[in-house]
């Protein structure tokens, strides 16, 4: 009896051991096929994949049946399919979903869909459980349309790191269906996951953010720098909005630079008239306080339209308050010193520079 037992394990290591190099010649093959198909060699390549497969490859039989769909050859492309699945290869199964839920392919089998879906998603595969949120959200392929079901499904995926569910469940939250309630930390918290994946496909949970701290949306502080970072991402895959949002935030940068010079040089000269103004003629005096007026105004539009309303508001207010006495004492004396007796030149230019100050003010608006 011993003796046939150590018979018994000589034979299964021995087995084990056949089929670890059998693996392990397998893997190489495949790659000798991926290094072929780089090459442009997609004979040598599929040659390779063959060899591989007769090993029991699961992988390699998968790509000899998308060289085949792309050949045209559905039929034979189904079969090996098909044996990459029995084979393990859960890829292969979430294939076997979508080509029998799809009349691409022929005829749609709603059970066998379903079937390979499941059998993809009990191995957490994470199209497979996005899929299947799906279906239980629009009711395709014969099954009810269940909402809770479909958010747990989406849930799973966006666990399992599916970035289209991950974007998926923010817009749930965001806007409260599929059963949840809105949650905006919920919905921000899944965007970003979606966001920070090294992916074209997250391009538009990028733009989102971009979006969300742009405009001090669902309930986060508002940061430019922020925003101009998911811009940033969202641009470098080649999302366009976020290009055009790049180039539109640039613009702005430099409107408020001179803006905020062009106040500056406003406020000094109105100042400078002010302190002169007792030697001016009463209607000058008139026209000078008309000025002055739409300047403060073009310092109100502008920093609501740059800062938002109610820091701009704030903004306005301490200008008007607080930051013109500074002004009094330096830049309306500079002027005083460097202009002659005569001010029609500060008096001149003050008058063009309230236009320029509005001028900037609706370009800001506008863009």
């Amino acid at each position: 009896m011993p003796y046939l037992l150590f018979l018994l394990c000589s034979f299964l290591m021995c087995f084990h051991a056949e089929a670890n190099i059998d693996d392990a010649e397998a893997e190489r093959l495949y790659n000798l096929g991926v290094q072929a198909f780089q090459k442009s060699d997609t004979e040598t390549a599929i040659e390779h994949w063959v060899a591989a497969a007769k090993l029991g490859h699961g992988k390699s039989m998968y790509k000899i049946g998308v060289r085949l769909v792309l050949s045209g050859d559905n039929k034979e492309a189904l079969r090996w399919y098909h044996m990459a699945a029995e084979s393990g290869y859960i890829e292969a199964h979430y294939k076997l979903g979508v080509w029998y839920s799809s009349d691409l392919f022929g005829e749609v089998d709603e059970s066998l869909a379903l079937k390979w879906y499941h059998s993809a998603a009990e191995n957490e595969y994470p199209d497979a459980l996005l899929a299947l949120g799906r279906i239980h959200e629009t009711g395709e392929l014969g099954v009810s349309k269940d909402e809770a079901t479909a958010a747990d499904w989406y849930t799973r995926a966006a666990e399992a790191g599916q970035i289209q569910a991950q974007e998926k469940l923010g817009a749930v939250y965001e806007n409260g269906y599929l059963g949840r309630e809105k949650e905006y930390a919920e919905a921000v918290k899944w965007y970003t996951m979606a966001g920070e994946q090294d992916d074209l496909q997250a391009s538009n949970a990028q733009f989102k953010l971009g979006m969300i701290y742009e405009h001090g949306l669902l309930g986060v502080e508002p940061s430019q720098e922020t925003a101009l970072k998911w811009y940033t991402k969202a641009a470098e895959n080649y999302h366009d909005q976020a290009k055009g949002k790049l180039r539109e935030l640039k613009r702005t940068n430099w409107l408020e630079i001179l803006f905020f010079i062009d106040l500056i040089l406003g406020v000094s000269l109105w100042e400078y008239i002010m302190f002169q103004r007792k030697h001016t003629p009463y209607p000058y005096v008139q026209g000078f306080a008309m000025f002055s007026m739409i300047q403060w105004l073009a310092v109100g539009i502008g920093s609501v339209s740059i800062l938002g309303w109610k820091l701009g508001l704030v903004a306005f207010l301490l200008s008007v308050t607080i930051l013109q006495y500074p002004c009094h004492f330096t830049l309306g004396f500079l002027w005083n010193r460097l202009a002659s007796k005569e001010y029609l030149l500060p008096t001149a230019i003050f008058s063009i520079n309230v236009w320029i100050l509005m001028a900037l003010c609706l370009i800001n608006l506008i863009v």
